[in-house]
């Protein structure tokens, strides 16, 4: 029944409250998958996490907690399809775009996958941030051309994607240029 709930609350994943009350139900739902060695518990709590392995402010956390037990049910042919399938479902879900394929990429190596997921999750932090840096300055050049009198084009005709030293680089021979020119 937990199960039929959580994509419910999950597709208001944006709402403060809803990530409240996943990350409440997330972990009494991963005690039940790391402490239970009955198969059908495992696999029931496996399906309760896929849908909040997808919410992003919970993957951490489940990386953290319940990665071992994942893997150890993907590897597992004793445990059956349900199971296995569910756990290379939540590793879908978790970021790991091909599953267990990743798995067998880090040698089954649980220790290598977790980096993996913190190295991907810092790399698109990075991206972010560059995205972030590089509008502000887009922004803060638009500024200083329309400052200047020189029209918005400046900040635009400076280049989208370039550092910020060829960014001020450019301004100034740009200035330099227009004021040789009057």
């Amino acid at each position: 029944a937990l199960g039929a709930l959580v994509p419910l609350v999950a597709q208001r994943e944006g709402d403060g409250f809803a990530v409240a009350q996943m990350r409440s139900v997330c972990g009494p739902v991963m005690r039940l998958l790391t402490d239970s060695v009955d198969d059908e518990v495992a696999t029931a709590a496996v399906v309760c996490l896929r849908p909040l392995a997808a919410v992003d402010a919970l993957r951490a956390t489940i990386v953290e907690s319940a990665l071992p037990r994942l893997l150890s049910l993907c590897l597992s042919s004793a445990v059956g399809g349900t199971a296995g399938a569910a756990a290379a479902d939540v590793l879908v879900n978790l970021g790991f775009e091909q599953g267990p394929k990743e798995l067998e990429i880090c040698g089954n190596d649980v220790t290598l996958l977790e980096e993996w997921f913190l190295m991907e999750r810092f790399l698109r932090d990075q991206r972010e941030a560059c995205r972030a840096t590089s509008a502000t300055l887009e922004h803060y050049w638009a500024e200083v051309g329309l400052a200047l009198g020189l029209g918005c084009g400046v900040g635009l005709t400076l280049g989208f994607g370039l550092g910020f030293e060829e960014q001020r680089a450019r301004a100034r021979r740009y200035l330099r240029r227009r004021a040789a020119s009057q």
